[in-house]
Protein backbone atom coordinates (compact mmCIF):
# COMPACT_ATOMS: atom_id res chain seq x y z
CA UNK A 1 0.00 0.00 0.00
CA UNK A 2 1.41 3.33 -1.37
CA UNK A 3 -0.04 6.66 0.47
CA UNK A 4 0.18 9.55 -1.81
CA UNK A 5 0.98 12.75 -0.09
CA UNK A 6 -0.19 16.17 -1.89
CA UNK A 7 -0.20 19.50 -0.94
CA UNK A 8 -3.11 21.27 -0.50
CA UNK A 9 -2.16 24.73 -1.82
CA UNK A 10 -0.49 22.99 -5.35
CA UNK A 11 -3.38 21.59 -5.94
CA UNK A 12 -6.03 22.94 -8.32
CA UNK A 13 -9.90 23.32 -7.84
CA UNK A 14 -10.74 20.21 -9.38
CA UNK A 15 -8.55 18.39 -7.27
CA UNK A 16 -9.43 19.41 -4.21
CA UNK A 17 -12.98 18.99 -4.94
CA UNK A 18 -12.72 15.54 -6.09
CA UNK A 19 -10.63 14.67 -3.04
CA UNK A 20 -13.25 16.33 -0.63
CA UNK A 21 -16.14 14.59 -2.67
CA UNK A 22 -14.46 11.43 -1.46
CA UNK A 23 -15.39 11.77 2.63
CA UNK A 24 -19.26 11.32 0.87
CA UNK A 25 -18.41 7.36 -0.34
CA UNK A 26 -20.07 4.77 1.52
CA UNK A 27 -17.74 3.35 3.90
CA UNK A 28 -19.83 0.63 5.63
CA UNK A 29 -18.36 -2.03 3.16
CA UNK A 30 -15.12 -1.95 4.63
CA UNK A 31 -17.04 -0.90 8.54
CA UNK A 32 -16.06 -4.61 9.76
CA UNK A 33 -12.83 -4.91 8.82
CA UNK A 34 -12.20 -1.59 10.45
CA UNK A 35 -14.11 -2.69 13.74
CA UNK A 36 -12.18 -5.80 13.70
CA UNK A 37 -9.22 -4.12 13.52
CA UNK A 38 -9.62 -1.26 16.26
CA UNK A 39 -10.80 -4.53 18.50
CA UNK A 40 -7.87 -6.18 18.19
CA UNK A 41 -5.57 -2.93 18.62
CA UNK A 42 -7.25 -2.68 22.01
CA UNK A 43 -6.92 -6.01 23.10
CA UNK A 44 -3.05 -6.82 22.06
CA UNK A 45 -2.09 -3.47 22.08
CA UNK A 46 1.44 -2.67 20.75
CA UNK A 47 1.85 -6.03 19.05
CA UNK A 48 -1.71 -5.39 17.05
CA UNK A 49 0.24 -2.07 15.95
CA UNK A 50 3.43 -3.76 14.44
CA UNK A 51 1.44 -6.74 13.15
CA UNK A 52 -1.02 -4.38 10.98
CA UNK A 53 2.18 -1.82 10.21
CA UNK A 54 3.81 -4.71 9.00
CA UNK A 55 0.72 -5.69 7.27
CA UNK A 56 -0.20 -2.68 5.52
CA UNK A 57 2.86 -0.74 5.36
CA UNK A 58 5.42 -3.61 4.42
CA UNK A 59 7.34 -1.95 7.75
CA UNK A 60 8.64 -4.21 10.66
CA UNK A 61 8.75 -2.03 13.63
CA UNK A 62 9.53 -5.06 15.80
CA UNK A 63 12.16 -3.62 18.56
CA UNK A 64 11.28 0.33 18.03
CA UNK A 65 9.58 1.54 21.05
CA UNK A 66 6.32 2.64 19.90
CA UNK A 67 6.08 5.04 23.35
CA UNK A 68 7.16 8.27 23.10
CA UNK A 69 10.24 8.99 25.57
CA UNK A 70 9.92 12.18 27.57
CA UNK A 71 12.89 13.79 26.02
CA UNK A 72 11.24 13.73 22.49
CA UNK A 73 8.35 15.87 24.24
CA UNK A 74 10.54 18.05 25.90
CA UNK A 75 12.48 18.84 22.30
CA UNK A 76 9.44 19.21 20.15
CA UNK A 77 8.15 22.06 22.86
CA UNK A 78 11.16 23.72 22.58
CA UNK A 79 10.46 24.06 19.04
CA UNK A 80 7.31 25.32 19.77
CA UNK A 81 6.73 29.49 19.15
CA UNK A 82 5.96 30.86 21.86
CA UNK A 83 2.93 31.97 20.30
CA UNK A 84 1.58 28.37 20.46
CA UNK A 85 2.85 27.46 23.67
Amino acid sequence: MNVRILSWRSLSGEEKKRILSRSEQDISSVTPQVREIIERVRAEGDAALIHYTRRFNGADIAGIPLAVQEEEFARAESLLSAAVK
